[in-house]
Order: C-alpha cells, then structure tokens, then sequence
C-alpha cells in the first residue's frame, strides 16, 4: 500500500510540475513591438480673421471676402463670401452674379416675391443674377456662405 500511495504522489507532484512549466511557458512576459515615433506634423496654418464691411447699400449687414479662385478653363472665377444678418434686420443684399448660398450658423428665411422658405444650417439654395432675395434672421444672427461665379475672366 505504501508503495501505490508514494507511485500516486509522485505523480500528482509530476503532474502538477507540468501542469506548472506549461502554463508558465504560455503565461511568460512577452516583449512588446517598439511604437513608431510620432510623424512629424507641420505647423497649422493660421489666416488672418475675416474683416468685415457693410455691404454696400444694404443697411447695417456685413461681408467678408475670404477667397477668390480662378477657373481659367471656364473663363471666370469663384468669389467665397461670408455674409452676416443680423435679427430683425432683414436685408435684401444685390445679387450681382449667379452663386450658391449655404447657411452657416443661426436660422434664416428666405423671401422672394410670394415665396417665403425657413432655412436651417447646412442649407444650400441657388441664386441667379438678378435675383431680389431678401434674407431675415430668425435668432440672434446667421451666417450666410455665398459662392458667386464671376463671369467675363481670363
């Protein structure tokens, strides 16, 4: 009897040191990958902030010009115009040249003759030449982006 007892504890102690070495093997501190330095990132751009003037006979609104581009394939060039409208203050400002509007902050509505439209930031509406659109802000103020096409450009 004594002999099965010491043949079964030496190998419960084999197998419990198996156990133990294989376990350990799978369970050992693995090294990591290095981590690739941080790319190096150029300074941000800074523009100088837009300066806004009163549009020119149109109440107390304000424009800022903020870019022009040429497209000299299409003979002409787009002109980014940011305009301000102020609450209770509705403006009718001169549609010069054809363009597309896009309302950037604040809530707007739209009048055009007999048609009256509320517009909500991220709103794109197109404007012709000509057009007689008068813009009212609904709170405080709203941000008008408007992209004219000027024609006639070499």
């Amino acid at each position: 009897m004594t002999i099965i007892l010491c043949n079964s504890i030496w190998k419960r102690v084999f197998l419990l040191a198996g156990v133990i070495s294989f376990f350990g093997v799978g369970c050992k501190e693995k090294e990591l990958e290095p981590t690739p330095p941080e790319p190096a990132r150029s300074p941000a751009a800074t523009r100088p902030a837009p300066q806004f003037e009163p549009i020119t006979g149109v109440g107390e609104a304000q424009e800022a010009h903020l870019a022009t581009y040429p497209l000299p394939q299409l003979h002409s060039r787009l002109e980014i115009v940011t305009i301000i409208v102020q609450a209770g203050k509705p403006i009718t400002p001169p549609m010069k040249y054809e363009g597309l509007m896009e309302l950037r902050a604040g809530s707007l509505a739209t009048v055009t003759e007999n048609n009256r439209q509320t517009r909500h930031r991220g709103d794109m509406w197109q404007v012709a030449k000509g057009d007689r659109i008068t813009l009212q802000a609904s709170g405080e103020l709203a941000v008008v982006r408007a992209i004219y096409l000027l024609p006639g450009e070499k």
